[in-house]
């Protein structure tokens, strides 16, 4: 049903603000009106609005990672960062996968610092398309380079992996 994590995450999110919603309604609503109201208004209103603030947090986290994604994109510093290569990141499993991440780090001589990189789970194993490749273009924010994103746009040549 759902091909990857950010999907399935948003409606995951989505799913327990709406069902936060109704039940912070159905205590409001009876607790306000019936006699007895004050154990709905606990019992129901409690567990909705526990649901709606998991899921409002929830979407905000992802919102906000989506907006610093875009964010960088359009604004970030690029760098030419070396290949490292790429492995299986074990700790998410989906369908019985887990995805590929390609390393990296960056050297920053001004400062002597090295900077290292990890790009999103990628659900095909892109070793043979980077074969060859000895840099991979990381977008940073200029101030805090713990804010990155390793761009694989240019990876596939516009063809849609599948499988």
């Amino acid at each position: 049903m759902f091909r990857n994590p950010a999907s399935f995450l948003k409606a995951f999110f989505g799913f327990f603000t709406a069902f936060g919603a109704v039940f912070l309604a159905i205590g409001l609503g009876v607790g306000f009106t019936a006699p007895d109201g004050i154990i709905f208004l606990l019992a129901f209103g409690l567990a909705g609005l526990t649901f709606l603030l998991v899921g409002a947090i929830g979407l905000a986290v992802l919102a906000r990672k989506a907006r610093l994604r875009r964010w960088l994109l359009e604004n970030g510093r690029a760098l030419n960062a070396d290949y490292d290569g790429c492995g299986l990141q074990t700790s998410l499993e989906m369908n019985g996968r887990h995805p590929y991440v390609v390393h990296c780090h960056y050297t920053d001589s001004a400062t002597r610092t090295i900077y290292n990189f990890r790009s999103e789970g990628l659900w095909f194993n892109p070793a043979s398309l980077l074969e060859g490749r000895r840099t991979v273009r990381v977008l940073v924010h200029p101030d805090d380079y713990r804010k990155y994103y390793v761009d694989l746009g240019d990876l596939t040549n516009g063809y849609k992996v599948v499988g």
